[in-house]
């Protein structure tokens, strides 16, 4: 099929090619001119080249324009850039005839017009678009042009499109981006016959005269200097001095031009009924917007008539391809057939909102679109735009700003409702396995609106292959060496209604953790890369004009990042505020989870010239505060150990011993007077097997966290939690050197075991709940140590104060007071003498 295509389009272009040999020719210029004064040389530095006269005359009655204009070549670059000449035309309708081609140097003129050394090429500049005009563009080389040359070339352009039905409308231009040292317009008309037009950007009226039974228009202009238009403009704007023409006085004129043109009478029958299914007026609305949109391929050969006069519905329906408006007038016919009110709108996708600033004109449009109304809420449809999602109410519209209904009685343009803000939600995960290890990492992204349109075209129209690929390379300027676990993962399920679609992603990042190996820490990153890329906005001078901010949308993203180990983050909240934007950036840690969100709301398309400095340094400020670091201090494990933290040791030791030695001779209290001397069993064997267990756990952990190294100190330092450690050192010390005490207690059964035992289980539940407020914003259920001390507290506790077993078991003491007995026996009785 697609060679079929190719064969249609070369077989197109040589029937046009052929056509511009016979519509090529070259004569004198035509007798009506209005001559002109030439302007005379004057070197403008710093340019290339410049105009010397620009003058475009046209007659009406005739459908001739004449073109004449004349320029000097200055630098070498000027003369690559200005010694080919290129006229563009439509052969199916123009005729185009060379007056001259002159070169002017010093006051002599050398003739270098021949018809031969003209060449032809088929005008491409739709091509991207998929609209092929059938104009074809005369090329011509001059040769020998030197520095100081002045070429004057003349040509008119003979026809006008017959589907203008002889009206006329253009776009004069009083100056340029490029020096002009003389601008003329003529306009020649018939006595009867008025233009139309508006001033835009300039107050200049035009002389208007007769001449026999012509009305003759001009204007005349000598800009002094070039209009130097600022970088990143809106495509509306319009900052040249325009005057706009037209024979068309108002947009009813323009209304009853097209209502022939765009009529679907008796159109419905012709096409099949599309509808098979019992469905309300919304769904049928919905299904045909998609048929239309994804079903007919948008392909347009508007070669002549064709550029303005759509197909019939029934011919676009068949071949299963149109341009706008063949796609449009084909919505339009089957949702009237459906008895569904629709209507083509005609729009401007360039000056949009502006498009009142110009003169009524057919020429004026350059899209067209589709307006319905339904149960009294209208709705505005591109059928171009394919892949779209959402049910009416959730459709992506351009901002087209204003359009024309092609609708009997309508004689005024209709404001069109700005779209609603796209959305992007990105929650990651980010899973690390240990300090200075590798880390995985988890995607989601919402998309809605026409981000979600967007997105759905790219998995419709590319491989997952080259997209993961993609995905990658995006990745990668963040986590070099970064490669995917699972294959990338599209979900669409909301496509018929609120147009949301989800993309998953799992990743492995190898190196997540960088080293500094001036300082000596490694650092990971969290850094929004897709806000990045929607804040990277060009940069700009002071200036007067509008500021392009793209469309308007909103963007969250929030980054887990789940840790090995408890890390220490100061909570903080920066926010960065404009009328047309607003920023956050909120960053809270919970123990081993920390989390880094960002939001960006951008409200306005653009922004006027006096806030640009203030937009571009609050977004400088923006992309200074994306970027969030994980840092972690000698991470290679080290030797070298804290002298004090030996020191507190041996002293926490000594001071320990000594009191536990003072306890255990002098805490001796009386056993119960009820105790059986019971040995150690039943329930007691539990917190036996604990107690001699509690020293050895309590070891290994000191020396696994390493609480002697100089590294953890520093670590802690950075972390702010050296508090916390030091908490844990002088509790882990103590504890062990107490839970020995118990040992030797617990095992001799000794009467001061239980209120010990009971003081233990308290001191050891507080001291975990002081470290897991020093370390943690809040008391979790996931903390398995709390959980845990606060058990064996509950249970524990009652049973060493209230048990008869523990009461008859610990019941020696060290003065190895024996109980006494149950009964109290009589005394033995005196012997009398």
């Amino acid at each position: 099929m697609k060679q079929i295509y190719i064969i249609f389009f070369m077989g197109f272009f040589v029937f046009q090619s052929h056509a511009f040999q016979k519509n090529v020719t070259t004569s004198i210029e035509p007798s009506w001119i209005d001559p002109i004064p030439l302007s005379k040389p004057s070197i403008k530095e710093n340019w290339p080249y410049y105009y010397l006269d620009f003058e475009r005359q046209v007659n009406l009655s005739k459908q001739t324009v004449f073109h004449h204009y004349r320029y000097q070549v200055i630098t070498t670059e000027g003369m690559q850039e200005m010694s080919d000449i290129s006229i563009e035309f439509d052969p199916s309708f123009q005729k185009l005839i060379f007056h001259k081609i002159v070169i002017e140097r010093e006051g002599i003129s050398l003739d270098q017009l021949d018809l031969n050394k003209i060449t032809t090429a088929n005008t491409e500049s739709g091509k991207e678009r998929h609209l092929y005009d059938g104009s074809m563009t005369a090329l011509f080389h001059l040769d020998g042009v030197e520095k100081g040359d002045v070429i004057a070339v003349s040509y008119s352009i003979v026809g006008f499109n017959p589907i203008h039905l002889g009206n006329f409308s253009s776009s004069l231009y009083h100056a340029y981006t490029i020096p002009v040292n003389h601008i003329n317009y003529r306009i020649f008309t018939e006595y009867n016959q008025d233009i139309y037009y508006k001033n835009i950007n300039h107050e200049q009226e035009p002389t208007i005269r007769k001449n026999g039974k012509n009305k003759i228009y001009s204007w005349s202009s000598h800009p002094e200097s070039p209009v130097e238009l600022d970088n990143n403009l809106p495509s509306w704007t319009i900052d040249l001095p325009i005057t706009s023409i037209s024979t068309q006085q108002n947009w009813e004129d323009v209304v009853q031009w097209a209502l022939p043109l765009f009529s679907t009478k008796n159109v419905s029958s012709l096409l099949p009924n599309l509808n098979k299914e019992i469905l309300g007026e919304k769904e049928i609305t919905l299904n045909l917007i998609r048929y239309v949109q994804d079903e007919i391929r948008y392909l347009g050969l508007e070669s002549g008539i064709g550029a303005y006069k759509p197909h019939s519905p029934e011919k676009v329906y068949q071949q299963k391809f149109g341009d706008c408006k063949d796609k449009s007038l084909l919505l339009v016919a089957l949702l009237q057939k459906e008895g569904i009110s629709a209507y083509p709108l005609l729009v401007n996708t360039s000056i949009r909102q502006n498009l009142n600033q110009f003169q009524p004109s057919n020429r004026i449009f350059d899209h067209c679109v589709v307006a319905i109304n339904l149960d009294d809420n209208n709705y505005f449809i591109d059928p171009t735009l394919s892949l779209q999602g959402g049910d009416l109410d959730h459709t992506y519209f351009p901002d087209y700003g204003l359009g024309l209904l092609v609708k009997e009685n309508n004689s005024e343009l209709i404001t069109l409702p700005k779209p609603k803000k796209s959305e992007i939600n990105i929650q990651e995960k980010i899973y690390v396995d240990s300090v200075g290890g590798h880390a995985m990492i988890e995607i989601k992204t919402i998309y809605s609106g026409n981000k979600a349109d967007n997105v759905r075209a790219e998995f419709e129209n590319n491989p997952i292959s080259s997209i993961q690929k993609e995905y990658l390379n995006f990745y990668n300027n963040l986590y070099p060496g970064i490669v995917e676990t699972e294959k990338i993962r599209f979900y669409d399920e909301h496509r018929f209604g609120n147009n949301e679609v989800l993309v998953e992603e799992n990743y492995k990042i190898e190196n997540f953790w960088l080293e500094n190996e001036e300082e000596n820490y490694i650092y990971s990153r969290v850094y929004p890369l897709v806000l990045e890329s929607l804040v990277n906005y060009p940069i700009a001078t002071a200036r007067n004009s509008h500021y392009n901010l793209g469309s308007p949308f909103s963007f969250k993203q929030e980054t887990q990042v789940l840790l090995p180990e408890p890390w220490h983050v100061e909570d903080s909240k920066n926010e960065i505020e404009g009328s047309s934007y607003k920023y956050t950036n909120q960053i809270q840690g919970y123990g081993e989870r920390i989390a880094v969100q960002y939001s960006y709301d951008l409200y306005n398309d653009f922004i006027e010239g006096e806030k640009v400095a203030e937009f571009l340094s609050a977004h400088e400020n923006i992309k200074n505060d994306l970027m969030f670091n994980l840092t972690y201090s000698s991470f290679v494990a080290s030797e070298k150990k804290s002298m004090l933290a030996v020191f507190v040791v041996l002293f926490l030791l000594i001071i320990g011993t000594f009191y536990s030695v003072k306890i255990y001779k002098t805490y001796d209290p009386l056993p119960w007077e009820y105790a059986e001397n019971k040995n150690i069993g039943g329930w007691l064997v539990l917190p036996a097997i604990g107690i001699i267990l509690t020293p050895i756990q309590i070891t290994m952990n000191f020396f696994s966290v390493g609480y002697l190294d100089e590294a953890i100190w520093l670590q802690a330092i950075n972390l702010g939690l050296t508090e916390s450690l030091a908490f844990e050192l002088i509790f882990n010390i103590l504890l062990i050197v107490f839970s020995v005490l118990l040992i030797i207690l617990f095992y001799t059964r000794r009467t001061s075991t239980p209120k010990l035992m009971i003081l233990f289980y308290v001191v050891n539940l507080a001291a975990i709940l002081i470290d897991t407020v020093m370390t943690e914003d809040n008391i979790s259920l996931e903390n398995r140590a709390l959980i845990q001390a606060f058990v064996g507290a509950a249970i524990w506790i009652p049973y060493f104060f209230f048990s008869e077993r523990v009461k008859s078991t610990f019941c020696k003491t060290r003065r190895n007071i024996e109980p006494e007995s149950k009964e109290t026996l009589p005394p033995a009785p005196t012997e009398v003498t």
